[in-house]
């Protein structure tokens, strides 16, 4: 199924995301015919929490906002250990809002958006809900959270997350 050429960039740590998280999004998105590319700093594969491995397509560093409809980043622990606390990725992010582009976190990665200022004056679910409190961010308990071009979630409803992101891109 064409998606209009749509194109979504996810952005994983080196280790210990959150595997469903991330592979049902990928898969969704995949079969609703968006083109995923695979941003991560791991050398070699990113491994997940749950063993599941990625080879991502390129660095980090590469990641331009401006080429992407969707920039979404994935929870898990390593999403704390390693993107929580990169001003770099933050500011990816904060380019992505200014071009206008759709920005996604579930869980952790919600949490992640909050804290480089994306969601400021939105309304958004994630893990950590302080986090989204200190940066101006109206909390939801809702699984998942549509706010104009804002898509989030908390951590065990990747499949709504999935069905949402894919909803957002395509209309489907």
């Amino acid at each position: 199924m064409p998606s209009g050429g749509r194109k979504a960039a996810l952005v994983l740590p080196p280790t210990n995301f959150y595997d469903p998280e991330f592979f049902v999004v990928r898969d969704a998105l995949s079969a609703a015919g968006v083109e995923v590319r695979i941003y991560c700093n791991a050398e070699g594969e990113a491994v997940g929490a749950q063993g599941g491995r990625v080879q991502p397509d390129a660095p980090l560093g590469e990641l331009r906002p401006g080429d992407f409809d969707l920039v979404c980043v994935i929870g898990g622990t390593g999403t704390l250990n390693y993107l929580y606390h990169d001003e770099s990725l933050g500011e990816k992010l904060r380019e992505a809002r200014d071009l206008g582009k759709r920005l996604a976190g579930i869980c952790a990665g919600a949490t992640t958006l909050a804290k480089f200022g994306v969601l400021t004056g939105r309304t958004a679910t994630g893990y950590n809900r302080g986090v989204f409190i200190r940066a101006g961010v109206i909390y939801s308990f809702e699984k998942v959270v549509v706010d104009g071009p804002f898509i989030t979630a908390q951590g065990d409803y990747h499949d709504l997350f999935a069905e949402a992101l894919v909803r957002e891109l395509t209309g489907r």
